[in-house]
């Protein structure tokens, strides 16, 4: 199997004209990764030849056309990634016969129309499904109930959703999240932060209010993308587990509590850009680990710490500009790493050094 997957490439790179042909001589391919080869033009007819396939991948080229209804005739399929083309046209309800699917992945092309999740019922075991970034509608009824259990990557970023999916309640393995770009409202429902294993949560660029848990329940939580919505309140302690968190362009108020250091021990992003956020900074806020740190378009005051900079050696963003600060500028020598400092709108003197 190797042996034809390296055959695949080497031929897909010196003679990309010819990759029809050579498809077509191989109907007991089981396995075909053509990803990211600059192949463009409509998906070939020959590829219906490969009745065995069990994983296809096409990502990131530049195919056209409408997605074809014959990948249905594929029934071993288990993996189907068409992400980052350029298809147009609707999903076609065929797909629904690939009953064998654990991960079908279509973001970042040009489908229109409306697609009912309902069109996978019959996938009992489906792990991902990502239709972000289409030109397409997702509807998802109230009371639909899937019949796959083991959801763990759910993409639906950019799908024109109003309402947070109910279903997603009984998905006790989500591990990813993606529910960015759409027209969300209300508050975030406390089943968020109840899912034992999710590590990646975007909500980004919504219609969300409300104010959150002062301290977030979801113990594996790495990634948390809360930027742009309407969020209110004092901010929340994050996860320990907590790897980068933006919660920039809200209305989050209060300080930042003191506590808030120990949870971000493993942290490499902290940015809070653009809120309503006043009082001190905390002395051990920028950890080992950090690499941004964006505190920017607030109303913090006082001074910044004498010490802030020794433990912070990996810090690229530095930025607590347009605040309410005084005292003297930080040392900044020892961040060889450094690629934006912003500490402008503030009051503070002396030389940087």
């Amino acid at each position: 199997m190797k042996r034809l997957e390296h055959l695949i490439h080497r031929v897909e790179i010196s003679r990309a004209n010819e990759w029809d042909k050579v498809i077509t001589s191989l109907s007991n391919l089981r396995y075909l990764r053509l990803s990211d080869y600059g192949l463009t033009g409509l998906l070939p007819s020959s590829i219906k030849n490969l009745f065995r396939l069990v994983h296809l991948d096409l990502s990131s080229n530049s195919f056209t056309g409408v997605m074809p209804p014959s990948l249905d005739q594929f029934p071993a399929l288990s993996y189907l990634d068409l992400s980052s083309n350029h298809f147009n046209g609707t999903i076609p309800s065929t797909i629904s016969r690939l009953v064998n699917l654990k991960s079908l992945l279509l973001s970042s092309n040009s489908f229109t129309g409306t697609i009912s999740l309902s069109f996978f019922e019959n996938m009992t075991i489906l792990e991902q499904l990502v239709l972000s970034q289409n030109h397409s509608t997702v509807s998802i009824a109230s009371t639909w109930t899937p019949k796959f259990k083991k959801l763990s990557d759910l993409g639906l970023a950019s799908c024109k959703l109003f309402k947070f999916p109910l279903f997603l309640v009984k998905q006790y393995h989500m591990f990813e999240l993606d529910l960015s770009g759409n027209s969300i409202s209300g508050n975030i429902p406390p089943w968020i932060w109840e899912f034992p294993e999710l590590f990646r949560l975007n909500l980004s660029s919504s219609e969300l209010t409300g104010r959150l848990p002062l301290k977030l329940a979801a113990k594996n939580l790495g990634f948390l993308d809360l930027h742009n919505n309407s969020l209110e309140g004092a901010l929340p302690l994050p996860p320990a587990s907590i790897l980068d968190l933006d919660m920039s362009d809200n209305n989050f108020t209060g300080s930042i509590l003191v506590d808030i250091t120990t949870y971000l021990q493993s942290a490499k992003g902290f940015a809070i850009l653009r809120n309503k956020i006043s009082g001190k900074i905390p002395d051990s806020i920028c950890t080992t680990t950090m690499r941004v740190l964006d505190l920017a378009g607030n109303k913090l005051s006082g001074t910044i710490p004498l010490n802030f900079t020794a433990n912070c050696s990996d810090l690229r963003v530095f930025s607590f500009g347009r605040n309410n600060l005084v005292g003297d500028m930080p040392e900044v020598g020892n961040l060889t790493k450094l690629q934006t400092l912003s500490l402008n709108g503030n009051h503070l003197r002396g030389p940087i050094e």
